[in-house]
């Protein structure tokens, strides 16, 4: 998306400033992460945010422990998990100063960006759904996913659901790449036959051919539904399973699909055959207070 990208550029331009560090999952046991990550000092830093989480915020110091840090680090393997965008950003910076200082990036803090890394190995890092909504729908929608989804998903009706029940559909169901359609009226559950190969996905990367996002917008979308441009711009996108059934019941929206998370283990496998995860599928929690930490992208590189 190249308007958020001019728009990111132009922030950095003006403030010469990372605001908000891109976020890297990175390999490596959780044993040898505890090492590295156990505190030697108490935090600089403790609060709750508006969810109540708790926040502690440590320094690592200079000497020993900041050198394991670093050797660690050098041997891990890094996948982008959210701010392309800014990443992208970074590197057009660095070529914009590159081009109008002559400097070695290298020796500059705008050679450099931001980042926060987090093991992928540490308990607790969830990929959080994100569900779409629909305005309206084509004539004969239901239909339409029954007979041409059929052949290569176990479907099976439901009655009404509320937002608690839906995701413990999603969790019974076994099948990270299971969905729920949800109208006024009806409420299918979908589950991929093992093995199906849906002749219409065929020119889909195989990395991300059979997640759930991609056969919401791939194939139930574009083949089942043939949504048009102004339906899919219309496509709300929503965390909460309250909400987005709220929409529908309450809001005068005709469907939500209702989707159940990806594993970070998937997310790290798809990244390191260098495809990317489709849009809006990669919702990570906890995450950092935007704003807690900056860096400044001017002057000499400072270590």
């Amino acid at each position: 998306f190249e308007g958020p990208k001019a728009d990111r550029l132009r922030l950095l331009k003006a403030t010469k400033t990372n605001l908000s560090a891109i976020f890297l999952l990175a390999d490596g046991a959780a044993s040898d992460w505890q090492t590295i990550l156990t505190p030697t000092s108490q935090p600089i830093l403790q609060f709750a945010d508006h969810d109540g989480q708790t926040h502690n915020l440590y320094a690592i110091p200079h000497g020993d422990h900041a050198d394991r840090t670093q050797d660690y680090l050098r041997n891990r393997t890094l996948v982008i998990a959210d701010g392309h965008h800014r990443y992208e950003t970074a590197k057009n910076y660095c070529q914009f100063m590159r081009e109008e200082t002559g400097q070695n990036p290298q020796t500059q803090q705008w050679g450099y960006v931001f980042a926060l890394l987090v093991p992928i190995a540490i308990p607790g890092l969830l990929v959080l759904p994100t569900h779409r909504v629909l305005k309206q729908c084509p004539a004969g929608w239901l239909e339409r996913v029954q007979q041409q989804a059929g052949p290569y998903f176990e479907i099976t009706r439901r009655s009404g659901i509320s937002g608690e029940q839906a995701r413990q559909v999603l969790e019974q169901a076994g099948n990270e790449n299971a969905i729920l359609i949800c109208s006024g009226q009806h409420t299918l559950l979908l589950i991929p036959k093992a093995g199906a190969e849906i002749p219409a996905m065929a020119h889909v990367p195989a990395a991300i051919r059979h997640l759930n996002v991609t056969l919401l917008h791939r194939f139930l979308f574009e083949t089942c539904l043939q949504l048009d441009t102004e339906s899919l711009q219309q496509t709300r996108y929503i965390r909460g399973e309250e909400e987005a059934l709220a929409m529908v019941q309450e809001g005068g929206y005709e469907v939500a699909f209702i989707m159940k998370g990806i594993p970070t283990e998937t997310v790290f496998e798809i990244s390191q055959t260098g495809e990317r995860m489709p849009q809006k599928s990669t919702d990570f929690y906890p995450k950092i207070p935007t704003g807690l930490l900056m860096r400044s992208a001017e002057g000499p590189l400072q270590r």
